[in-house]
């Protein structure tokens, strides 16, 4: 989880979403990129679209969030790796 950390710092995802005790820099009611803390006690995610219960689905989200029409979340290019350690960190945010 702590490489996910990193790389969540480092790909800017910081910069637009709060995580309570992480990242509290952002505006809370910010619409386009919403709050990830205790994201991982919810059903859902992407305006509820898309399973957070299944790992396919976030996974294939961080390949390509624009997937979600209207989406403003640029993440770059991802290894598996890299999405590995990404969803390890989410993960932990119960």
């Amino acid at each position: 989880a702590a490489e996910g950390f990193e790389l969540f710092q480092q790909r800017g995802c910081a910069a637009c979403h709060r995580i309570e005790g992480a990242y509290e820099t952002v505006a809370p009611d910010s619409p386009a990129a919403p709050d990830l803390t205790h994201l991982f006690t919810r059903d859902c995610f992407a305006g509820c679209i898309y399973d957070l219960n299944d790992r396919a689905e976030l996974e294939a989200w961080l390949r390509n969030p624009q997937r979600k029409a209207g989406s403003l979340m640029v993440i770059g290019e991802l290894t598996e790796d890299d999405i590995d350690s990404l969803y390890a960190y989410l993960e932990t945010l119960e």
